[in-house]
Formats: structure tokens, C-alpha cells, sequence
């Protein structure tokens, strides 16, 4: 299947799926909730019971399963997964995901545990009931491309090959090093534009230096500061949490405007895009004609 060949055939409904992922993009910018410090709702705990020397199958009768029982009583508890080793018992708890006032569902968790406490063997230590427990996963994604270089797989080896099968024989060098160009030229100027986006309108350590002096703190004490510290003095100066402060620098400051000039640098860079396409078409239109009848001449003689 050649994509390229298909996307120019169906040219329109290309961009009619461009234009609505576009849509989509910025109505999930100006809608999603987003924070600099999420807080992320744990609906896992663990019982961790212990009586030291007993063998792993006494502790998965005597002691797992009857608290596993008692647990599964409560009915927000989604999932149960237990480990028995020697002298220890770990379940480990999951609460479905619809529900959110978790200290009630963890309280009735303890008095679960407690009650079963008296009927476990004589010996057994107080089970532990940690709800401050969570999973947290990493995963770890790595592209390999045999037969290509990592300065190949950067340059995308099928923008090159595509262009070395347009090129003519005699001009492949100068096509493949002009497709280039453009590459050279972002990457130059968002280099520039990026940094200094960031410190007009969304660096927090300067952000935090203009509100310390609306703050009433002296000019020549900013100044001082060093950078990367003015966020945290200014947490210690209002006393408001980390997170409270950079909603009120985020509200109180246009950083939006960032977004706003870069999404008009990609949509001037492809309405640019698209005339360049339409005055190539109109040029081979005119020079197609030139060619045919050159070549035809030359093959009459």
C-alpha cells in the first residue's frame, strides 16, 4: 500500500481529517483539567500480617484466608490478591474505580481486619493496614531500525528514500540535501523562539519575582535572588501551598499566549505548505506541456 499515493489521491478528505484532528487538539487544550501537581487517587492498600517461622501453607490457612473472607465482605473491593510466605501474610486490596471517598472504605477495611484478629492463631502479630500504598508503573518504549544508523533514524530514512525516488539520476545530491532545509530552518529558529516564549510568558521563577515586588518586597532584595530559588521564597513569603501559588501565577499571567503564537506559527507554516503545493501544481502544469512537445520533436528527428 503507498500512503503517499493515496493521500494524494483523497487530498480532500486528508484534510478534512487534518482539520478535524486539529479541532479536536484544541478542544481538548481549552477543556481537559490539568495541574502542575496532580493528585492521583490510590484505591490499593495492604494487610500485612506476620508470625514469625510459621511455613507458607499454615500462613495461607490459618491466617490468609480468613482474612481474605472478612475483606471480601466489603463491597467496594473490587480485587483481592494475596503472597504467603514464611511468616508472613501480604493481601494486597483494589477498590473499583468509581469510587473517590476513600478513608470510609479503608476505615471499614480496619475493622474487618480487627475483627478477624481474635480468631487467627495465638502468636500472630497485629496485621498492618497501609492505605498509603500504590503501584506506580514505568514503562520504557526503544525504536531499533536494523540497517540504519541512529543519524538515519533521526532523518527519517523514508523522507529520504522517498526523495531519492523522485530525484532525477543526476540531482538526487541536491534533492536530498534541499528537503533538508526546512528541518534547519525549525530547528534553528525554535531553538530562538522557544526560550524566549517560555521567558516572556510562562517561566515561573520570573513570574514569581514580579509578584514578590506586587508583594511589597523590595526591588533590590528580588534582584538578589538567585535564579530557580524566587518560587520557593514565595511560597515561604505567602505561606500558601506550592500548588495554590502556581494557579494564582498561572491565572494572574496570559501563559496561554505561548500556545497561542506557536499554533499560529504551525498554521501559517502549513496554509504556507499547501500554496507551495498549488504553485508547483500551476508551474508543471505549464512547463508539462513545454516537455511533451520538446520530447516529442526530439524523438521525430
Amino acid at each position: 500500500m503507498n500512503l503517499t499515493k493515496i493521500a494524494f489521491t483523497y487530498r480532500k478528505s486528508v484534510f478534512m481529517v487534518l482539520f478535524l484532528l486539529l479541532v479536536n487538539g484544541v478542544f481538548a487544550y481549552l477543556t481537559l483539567p490539568a495541574q502542575e501537581n496532580p493528585t492521583i487517587t490510590i484505591r490499593e492498600a495492604t494487610v500485612t500480617t506476620s508470625y514469625p517461622g510459621m511455613s507458607p501453607e499454615r500462613i495461607e490457612q490459618l491466617i490468609t484466608r480468613a482474612l481474605e473472607k472478612e475483606i471480601r465482605k466489603i463491597p467496594e473491593v473490587e480485587k483481592l490478591r494475596s503472597t504467603s510466605v514464611t511468616g508472613q501474610s501480604v493481601i494486597h486490596i483494589e477498590i473499583y474505580d468509581r469510587y473517590f471517598n476513600l478513608d470510609n472504605i479503608w476505615q471499614d477495611l480496619r475493622n474487618k481486619v480487627s475483627q478477624v484478629q481474635a480468631n487467627l492463631p495465638e502468636g500472630t502479630q497485629t496485621s498492618f493496614v497501609n492505605d498509603s500504598f500504590g503501584d506506580v508503573s514505568v514503562v520504557t518504549l526503544a525504536l531499533t531500525a536494523d540497517g540504519f544508523s541512529l543519524g538515519e533514524m533521526l532523518l527519517s530514512p523514508k523522507k529520504g528514500e522517498f526523495m531519492g525516488n523522485i530525484a532525477p539520476a543526476d540531482k538526487k545530491a541536491m534533492y536530498l540535501g534541499f528537503v533538508m532545509l526546512p528541518q534547519g530552518i525549525g530547528w534553528t529558529l525554535e531553538g530562538k523562539l522557544g526560550p524566549w516564549l517560555y521567558d516572556v510568558y510562562a517561566s515561573k521563577d520570573l513570574l514569581a519575582k514580579e509578584y514578590l515586588q506586587q508583594l511589597g518586597m523590595a526591588a533590590d532584595k528580588v534582584s538578589k535572588i538567585k535564579n530557580g530559588e524566587a518560587f520557593d521564597i514565595l511560597v515561604d513569603f505567602t505561606g500558601q501551598s506550592a500548588q495554590t501559588m502556581t494557579d494564582t501565577l498561572y491565572q494572574a499571567n496570559n501563559i496561554a499566549m505561548t500556545w497561542y503564537i506557536i499554533a499560529t506559527v504551525g498554521a501559517i507554516s502549513g496554509v504556507g505548505i499547501y500554496l507551495y503545493g498549488k504553485w508547483v501544481y500551476r508551474l508543471q502544469a505549464q512547463v508539462l506541456p513545454h516537455q511533451q512537445a520538446s520530447r516529442a520533436m526530439s524523438q521525430a528527428t
